[in-house]
């Protein structure tokens, strides 16, 4: 079984996965049917991830985690957290306080994120 630990460590590996973007450490990580909730309400496919971090224009400089709450319901886990992220958009350098939501699911080949929400915190 999972730890509360090892599922924070996934919610940061999935952060450094997208600063660096390794791509094949994301294809591993992210559900093929799995969704991200941008802070603009944008709800993004992996596809759609995988062209957006391919785009030198727009860049996950760093994130920091602050607080988690993680929650183990058998082979599905919630990870919560406030943060703080850097992006470099189309050459605008942005740091936002966020809070995200991940959630976790096991699958045959290990723990896969198949919901992430991130909110902008004002």
């Amino acid at each position: 079984m999972i730890t509360e630990s090892e599922l924070v460590a996934l919610s940061l590996e999935k952060f450094k996965v997208w600063e660096s973007f390794d791509q094949n450490k994301f294809e591993q990580i992210f559900d093929e049917e799995g969704l991200l909730i941008c802070y603009n309400g944008k709800a993004e496919t992996k596809t759609e991830l995988l062209q957006e971090f391919l785009d030198p224009k727009r860049k996950l400089n760093a994130f920091t985690i602050r607080k988690p709450i993680v929650r183990i319901f058998g082979a599905t886990a919630v990870v919560h957290a406030d943060g703080e992220i850097t992006v470099d958009n189309f050459g605008k350098k942005e740091t936002l306080a966020m809070n995200f939501l991940d959630v976790w699911v096991q699958r045959e080949k290990g723990w896969k994120l198949v919901s992430a929400h991130f909110n902008q915190i004002n």
